[in-house]
């Protein structure tokens, strides 16, 4: 548990700072910083809520304990995401890989730079390559 802050001028609203640990199917430990909403009753304190961020550029998440739609909201919302990034994520390894920018004639001007002849100009690197494109 972290640090606390009353949120009503009656004492009767906290919020408590705290970090989860918790392990995916894996066994990856992941870290989440919660905020506890709790309410001061009769019987003592009550957790009514949490607030967290599971993603550090959207806005913190809201889960009302006592408002089953909203939480369920929050919950769907995670799941969405949380696969939108998953297939975002695999889509970027399944690309194929960008050539670094050195265009395949410039390669082969430059492998052989001694079998060039004298007036500097290799003329097997200026015929077409296969697999590459022939501007028109």
């Amino acid at each position: 548990m972290g640090k606390f802050e009353y949120v009503t001028p009656e004492k009767d609203g906290a919020h408590v700072a705290c970090v989860w640990i918790d392990r995916d199917e894996k066994g990856t430990e992941y870290k989440h910083d919660v905020i506890w909403v709790l309410r001061k009753e009769d019987g003592g304190w009550r957790i009514v809520g949490m607030i967290t961020r599971p993603f550090p550029d959207k806005d913190p998440v809201v889960f009302n304990y006592e408002d089953i739609p909203s939480l369920v909201q929050a919950k769907n919302f995670i799941q969405t995401e949380s696969e939108r990034r998953e297939a975002e994520a695999q889509r970027q390894q399944a690309e194929p890989k960008k050539p670094d920018g050195e265009h395949a004639a410039t390669k082969a001007l430059t492998a052989n730079s001694s079998d060039q002849p004298k007036d500097g100009v290799q003329r097997e690197a200026m015929k077409p390559q296969p697999g590459t494109v022939t501007p028109k």
